[in-house]
């Protein structure tokens, strides 16, 4: 759960909006892979960037990021980043930038949200059931009224279940 007397900071007292921070690990080495090493210039650029753009996501403070930038900036230039590699790419990205990556954040969580929803159809099982090509059937009509709240599922994960017998019934009620 949430320590909310722990997390309501300076931003609390002013806005009422829950402060949040980057957790690093006291005993992190921070092994980022060094400049010398065989990584084209594109990647060693991109995780960079990934990683302070994060930074910018995860901190509700500006004065939270510019220390984790901080931080960030001596790692890098302990592990060889050249002085000249570095500026440009630290100047690139700005704190500003934060409501325009959290709404695209948001956007791409709405979006794998979406992309995840599967409509299940749970069948009984027999043997001709097996044969039917579920390709074209279970494809839902575009404009139907009855189909309309179904049009955001992906097409239907179809599974099997043993079919109801007598047998099970009279179990059933045997330990009721």
């Amino acid at each position: 759960l949430l320590d909310i007397t722990f997390s309501k900071g300076e931003l609390w007292q002013r806005t009422a909006v829950l402060d949040t921070s980057t957790f690093q690990k006291p005993l992190n080495v921070y092994q980022y892979f060094p400049f010398s090493s065989a990584h084209p210039s594109h990647c060693k650029r991109g995780f960079i960037l990934g990683e302070l753009q994060r930074y910018i996501l995860r901190e509700s403070s500006f004065r939270g990021y510019l220390g984790i930038r901080a931080a960030f900036y001596s790692r890098l230039r302990a592990r060889g980043y050249p002085d000249a590699f570095l500026q440009p790419i630290f100047s690139s990205i700005s704190y500003a930038r934060r409501p325009e990556l959290l709404a695209r954040s948001r956007a791409r969580v709405e979006r794998e949200q979406e992309e995840q929803r599967v409509l299940p159809l749970v069948l009984d099982f027999h043997p001709s059931v097996q044969q039917v090509r579920w390709g074209a059937l279970l494809e839902f009509p575009t404009g139907a009224p009855a189909f309309e709240q179904l049009s955001h599922y992906r097409a239907p994960f179809v599974s099997y279940r043993a079919p109801p017998s007598l047998r099970r019934v009279l179990v059933r009620a045997a330990f009721r």
